[in-house]
């Protein structure tokens, strides 16, 4: 098992710590870094130049994988590797112990609602999804015909590949996603309360003209996709 958590960048990390606190996020600690969580998933702040958004799995050994993603692509770093997916979704394979990293509760809290994974826009399909397959995520339970597929690892962060250009809406790459079924707009509700900023409303999946869907981002430009899914 590997120990899975979402990393965004950040020039003010007073300000994305100020973001995620209105959003219900709650602090773990941390030193350069800052670890908040939703209950669900935990989200590593990182104000150090270079960062940027993406994924950071933990497991004793990555060596194999590095090898099987081809040398050329894997950045070998102090902690580990860094790699990225086809379309540029940085990964970094931290070597190390799993149980040394905080675990998420299990149960989210936050405003956001509940937290369903990673989304990632593909150019080419088939190749994202061999990528993650050789991470550990497992076989997609969606299929290319429908334009997108579910992965898996067992950790935190699932992973849902979609075909470019199949989404009617903004997509930062990647995004978290949370889906609220017919609580969405109460979660809408309260975002905008909170006046953090939305980026795009979404009416296209109704007749009525309601923003029952969001997008937003953190000050380091992250994206949530805000969904009545």
């Amino acid at each position: 098992m590997t120990a899975a958590i979402v990393r965004t960048p950040t020039g003010d990390l007073d300000r994305s710590r100020l973001f995620y606190a209105k959003l219900g996020f709650e602090e773990l600690g941390g030193g350069e870094t800052v670890l908040v969580t939703d209950g669900k998933v935990i989200v590593e702040i990182d104000p150090r130049p270079g960062s940027r958004t993406g994924l950071k799995l933990v497991k004793p050994d990555w060596s194999a994988e590095s090898q099987t993603l081809v040398p050329a692509m894997a950045l070998e770093l102090d902690s580990g590797f860094l790699v990225a997916d086809p379309n540029g979704v940085r990964i970094e394979l931290v070597e190390g112990d799993p149980e040394d990293y905080p675990e998420p509760l299990g149960e989210g809290f936050a405003a956001v609602g509940k937290f369903v994974g990673l989304s990632v826009e593909a150019v080419d399909f088939d190749a994202t999804v061999g990528f993650w397959l050789l991470l550990g995520y497992d076989a997609p339970e969606g299929q290319e015909m429908d334009g997108w597929a579910a992965l898996t690892a067992g950790n935190a962060v699932d992973v849902t590949v979609l075909d470019a250009m199949s989404c009617p809406h903004l997509f930062f790459n990647p995004g978290l996603t949370y889906f609220n079924g017919e609580n969405n707009l109460a979660v809408i509700d309260h975002i905008r309360q909170a006046e953090i900023p939305i980026d795009e409303e979404i009416t296209i999946f109704n007749d009525e003209g309601i923003v029952d869907n969001i997008i937003i981002r953190d000050p380091g430009g992250t994206g949530f996709f805000i969904f009545n899914d």
